[in-house]
């Protein structure tokens, strides 16, 4: 199971994490520890994309499917890629 979590600095600072499974494709992204998308058991996982809102600034997050089954996780705040979060910054 992969874990992703990201800081997003608007106004003030949110926190958006996401589990993936990429044996089974589930999938399950929290925003400030509310869940606001999940995606059951899928056959074949070829990624996946999910737009959401903070502050009525779109997000896309995107999971990546590159051949052999390695997974690329993103989070994008339109033409701009924010990095995840370190361990260091988890002490939230």
């Amino acid at each position: 199971m992969a874990e992703r979590k990201w800081r997003v600095e608007e106004s003030s600072s949110h926190i958006v994490q996401m589990e993936h499974d990429y044996w089974s494709g589930r999938a399950v992204i929290w925003l400030e520890g509310i869940e606001i998308f999940r995606r059951g058991l899928t056959l074949v996982d070829f990624g996946l994309v999910h737009r959401f809102y903070v502050e009525d600034v779109e997000y896309t997050i995107h999971v990546i499917c590159h051949p052999l089954a390695y997974f690329r996780y993103e989070l994008w705040d339109g033409d701009f890629e924010l990095k995840p979060m370190t361990p260091d910054d988890h002490h939230e």
